[in-house]
């Protein structure tokens, strides 16, 4: 965890560059988010540091950029001296952000889908456009490599091992020219499920970026099995009807390359057998509810045929 300065100096801190003499109230579980209201109107105080490619500044003003470029995030508030935020210890610098509204996403707004994937894709065109993005074309050799190699160090048994290595000499045999086919890579959200988007009547925003550099398509995949993780009714994976509804939201507004459309399963695939040999060995980081509801084993079972299966959704 990275160091949090002492709550006197962020309030201090606060106090002299927005000017407001309130309390700023912690937010349960995150310790560098702090809520406070004005004028009838709640706001948040966020400490940043390095995520991504971006330091601490960049992780604001990327922020700042897709908000007013038509991305369905929260506003940065600047400083009375018109800062996007000001540095407050060593590495990490405070901002201040609107309130998205609404609640966080769960099992009663999955009619709310096809507006999440539309709210995504504005997201990524956003990101397209911000100078300091690395927003670049390359193919997925690294990628598949680096998830497969995390998979296969972990304690799973032996059967799910075979299936990854299973997988993995598909990737380099059957599959090899989707490998090595160029897709776009660029800063993406990181982190899409429900807790991180907020439904608000009619209207969904997307907040807790992690600016993670990776093919655009890793924000799409991770939808199927982790948008219901942490729903109050124990969670499950998503519907093949309600991934095709939040898919083609997204491609309402950002059609794929034919590039990232052939790569998709592949994507899909190297992605999963990492998460979910994750989920195995460290149960911990899951309700055990959610580990007997999503069957993770049986997923990785089925990941040397996911290539094609995942594809075929586009």
């Amino acid at each position: 965890m990275d160091q949090i300065p002492p709550k006197e100096k962020i309030q201090e801190a606060f106090r002299s560059a927005w000017q407001f003499d309130g309390s700023l109230i912690p937010v349960p579980g995150t310790g560098r988010l702090f809520s406070f209201k004005k004028n009838g109107a709640t706001f948040f105080a966020r400490l940043n540091w390095a995520r991504g490619q971006f330091c601490p500044e960049e992780v604001v003003e990327f922020l700042n950029h897709l908000s007013t470029n038509d991305a369905p995030v929260p506003q940065i508030v600047p400083t009375l001296s018109g800062d996007l935020c000001i540095m407050i210890g060593d590495a990490v610098v405070l901002s201040v952000e609107t309130d998205l509204g609404g609640e966080p996403c769960n099992s009663r707004h999955l009619h709310q889908l096809g507006a999440v994937g539309r709210g995504l894709a504005k997201i990524h065109l956003a990101s397209e456009k911000f100078e300091k993005s690395r927003m670049q074309k390359k193919d997925l050799t690294g990628f598949v490599e680096v998830r497969l190699r995390r998979a296969l160090s972990r304690s799973l048994p032996g059967d799910l091992c075979g299936a990854i290595k299973t997988l993995q000499t598909e990737l380099q045999t059957t599959y090899k020219h989707l490998t090595r086919t160029s897709v776009r890579w660029m800063t993406t959200h990181g982190d899409v499920w429900g807790p991180n988007v907020h439904a608000d009547g009619e209207k969904v925003g997307f907040t807790d970026l992690c600016n993670s550099f990776a093919p655009a398509t890793v924000d799409l995949v991770m939808v199927q099995h982790r948008w219901l993780m942490n729903d109050l009714t124990g969670g499950r994976s998503l519907l093949k009807k309600e991934m095709l509804d939040f898919l083609r939201g997204y491609l309402s507004e950002r059609p794929l390359s034919v590039g990232d459309r052939e790569t998709f399963g592949v994507v899909w695939a190297a992605y999963y057998a990492d998460q979910l040999s994750h989920y195995i060995e460290k149960p911990g980081t899951v309700r055990d509810a959610v580990l007997s509801r999503f069957d993770f084993e049986g997923q990785i079972r089925r990941l040397p045929l996911a290539v094609d299966e995942i594809r075929s959704l586009l």
